[in-house]
């Protein structure tokens, strides 16, 4: 969720009340607070709910009960948060917060499921089980591409390759919508409203002559069914 709108305790309660955790041993340690309202300011990623369902509270009468070294706690253990801040004012709790931006998209290709991963510049994974930078092109690859939370050596190339196209700012790399590296050494890639399925390798020549090649079919209103693409050089199928 983009923003940081501002939620009263009605908002709040609806919300929340079905995750509610007991304060429980938690409530004895201090820093106990009776608020009627959190707000949370630097959202962009993370949603207030992702934060709040990792937090301990109890509801109490028309207030929430919270402690706030647990809350210290509970954000300082969030990959996605960065830094935060907890201001009191009233009777009403501020959490600024800065995040850690994702910077790749995996799916990894397990037995059972397709299970996303998002990783910072420096592929240390963020997020497990959800996508939240929906911006990001997505890497399809293998669950051992992503063993022991390191990137495999083909993996941590192709992020490279999509971090060099970005900075660059190669047209093409704002169109690309999937990476598909099961066939690897070759590459399934997959843009935005075209029905194209581009096969190349994981090197700069060859997403230049994809860069040129979308551009001449985005001319021509002309998209194949395929198309391999090498350095100076595309089939069309």
């Amino acid at each position: 969720m983009h923003g940081a709108a501002k939620m009263t305790f009605a908002a709040l309660v609806c919300a929340i009340i079905s995750s509610a955790v007991s304060l429980g041993s938690a409530e004895a340690a201090g820093g106990i607070r009776r608020v009627r309202g959190i707000e949370f300011k630097g959202l962009r990623y993370l949603s207030r709910y992702e934060v709040l369902k990792q937090v301990p509270y109890r509801v109490d009468g028309d207030a929430l009960v919270i402690d706030l070294g647990t809350l210290g706690e509970s954000l300082g253990k969030m990959p996605l948060i960065k830094k935060y801040l907890i201001n009191e004012e009233g009777d009403r709790l501020t959490v600024v917060i800065e995040e850690n931006v994702p910077a790749y998209v995996v799916v990894l290709d397990r037995d059972d499921a397709l299970v996303p991963v998002e990783l910072d510049a420096g592929m240390r994974v963020l997020s497990t089980g959800t996508i939240h930078a929906v911006e990001k092109p997505i890497i399809v690859a293998a669950a051992g591409d992503l063993a022991g939370g390191k990137p495999s050596p083909r993996l941590r190339k192709a992020l490279e390759m999509l971090s060099e196209l970005e900075k660059n700012g190669m047209p093409v790399y704002r169109e690309i919508e999937e990476i598909d590296m099961s066939g690897h050494p070759r590459l399934r890639v997959l843009l935005k409203g075209r029905r194209t399925v581009f096969t190349l390798e994981i090197d700069r020549g060859s997403f230049q002559a994809l860069n040129a090649l979308v551009g001449y079919l985005d001319a021509a209103r002309y998209y194949p069914a395929r198309s391999e693409v090498r350095p100076g050089a595309a089939v069309l199928k």
